[in-house]
């Protein structure tokens, strides 16, 4: 058995370690806490923000009489992310989507990104929002689409528009000649994403708005137009 001084001794090198271990512990705080606290804040809000950038809509082309030739029309589609590869997990959220969307097309096992549902109206996408809660391969995404009355000279005339770094852009015709004029200016907000890169609410703070295209108003009707008047 152990005599009361070992005892002793052996409870002193115990409580020394312990107040070592304290000790430790209290600096790595005040360095976290005090003298690396601005660092590791900053380095935590580059991981947690993000800045982003939005576009205005696209402006409308008009004939000399106010009737619209052109004009941007949004629309949303439900796509399947394929986070699992598990075939299994796909025809669970496919049976699921099926029933409300009897039309929706099977996600593929092959593909990363996967449409199922084109051109929802709100009240569909008010019907997603439990199945997009519990399954996160499910998403909603926006696209814009650029509609030119149904008249061939007439869209000859207003031209194209591509979607170039992520806004539609003229490439030909009218909307080319007044691109800017039609585009506006982008605008710059910031937000502030929790571990699971869901954006936290509340969190949005705006740095610069956009600023509105302008429609553009031609010289000519659209019956002028039509008949090949420039």
């Amino acid at each position: 058995m152990l005599n009361n001084r070992k005892l002793k001794e052996r409870s002193d090198i115990i409580l020394l370690c312990l107040a070592v271990w304290a000790l430790m512990c209290l600096a790595m705080f005040f360095y976290y806490s005090v003298i690396a606290k601005e660092k590791y804040i900053k380095i935590g809000n580059k991981i947690a923000r993000r800045e982003l950038v939005y576009y205005p809509e696209r402006s409308k082309i008009l004939d000399k009489n106010a009737i619209v030739l052109a004009w941007s029309e949004k629309h949303f589609d439900l796509y399947f992310n394929n986070l699992t590869n598990s075939p299994k997990r796909i025809k669970i959220i496919y049976e699921r989507i099926k029933k409300i969307f009897p039309n929706a097309q099977k996600p593929s096992p092959r593909l990363l990104h996967s449409i199922m549902v084109r051109d929802l109206y709100p009240k569909q996408i008010i019907a997603l929002e439990k199945s997009i809660y519990l399954y996160q391969e499910l998403h909603i995404s926006s696209r814009i689409e650029r509609k030119v009355v149904d008249y061939p000279k007439v869209q000859a005339l207003i031209g194209k528009v591509k979607v170039i770094n992520r806004q539609l852009t003229g490439i030909s015709g009218i909307e080319k000649l007044y691109n800017h004029t039609l585009s506006g200016t982008h605008g710059r907000f910031k937000i502030m994403l929790d571990r699971n890169k869901n954006w936290i609410k509340n969190s949005y703070k705006s740095i610069k708005l956009a600023t509105l295209g302008k429609d553009v108003r031609l010289k000519l009707s659209i019956e002028e137009i039509r008949k090949g008047q420039k």
